[in-house]
C-alpha cells in the first residue's frame, strides 16, 4: 500500500497546507483559490512560529526554565523583538502579563562605590561647565552696603 503525499509534505511543510486551502475557499477571499496560495501562507505562518518560538525559548533559558516554554516568556520574546512587537501591537496573549519597563527619569541616582576611603562616582553623562557670571548692567542702582552711602 502506497501512502499519498500531501501539499504540505511535498513542500516540507509542518503546517497543513491542504487545511489551508479549504480554509480560504470557505472564507470566500476569492472566487477562486489556488493551491500554491494554501502552502504560501502555510509557510509564512510555519516562519513566523518558528521565529517566536526561538526567541521564546531563549527567554526561558534565561530565566532558567530549560524545559518549558510558558505564556509569558512567549509575551517577552513578542514584546522584545521590534517587528514581531510591531506586527502583534494588538494582541493580548492570556497569562503573559506585562513587559516591565522602568523609565530613565524614574530611576534613582547610581549609587557611588568606596575603596580604601576613595569615592568612586559613576558617570552618567558628561559635566556641564558652568556659565559665567552675569554682569551687572550699568544704570541700575544697587542697595549699598553697611557703612556706604548711596551714590546719585
Amino acid at each position: 500500500m502506497v501512502k499519498s503525499t500531501t501539499l504540505a509534505d511535498k513542500a516540507n511543510l509542518n503546517f497543513p497546507a491542504g487545511r489551508i486551502v479549504g480554509q480560504l475557499k470557505r472564507g470566500r477571499y476569492a472566487k477562486r483559490i489556488s493551491k500554491l496560495a494554501g502552502v504560501a501562507l502555510a509557510s509564512a505562518l510555519q516562519s513566523c512560529t518558528t521565529e517566536v518560538m526561538k526567541l521564546a525559548s531563549e527567554a526561558a533559558r534565561q530565566k532558567k526554565m530549560q524545559h518549558r516554554i510558558k505564556p509569558r516568556h512567549i509575551c517577552v520574546a513578542i514584546r522584545e523583538d521590534e517587528e514581531l512587537n510591531q506586527l502583534l501591537s494588538k494582541v493580548s496573549i492570556a497569562g503573559g502579563g506585562v513587559v516591565s519597563h522602568i523609565h530613565g527619569a524614574m530611576e534613582g541616582k547610581k549609587k557611588t562605590k568606596t575603596v580604601k576611603g576613595v569615592k568612586k562616582v559613576k558617570k552618567d553623562k558628561p559635566a556641564k561647565e558652568k556659565k559665567p557670571a552675569k554682569e551687572k548692567k550699568a544704570g541700575k542702582s544697587t542697595k549699598p552696603k553697611k557703612g556706604q552711602k548711596m551714590l546719585e
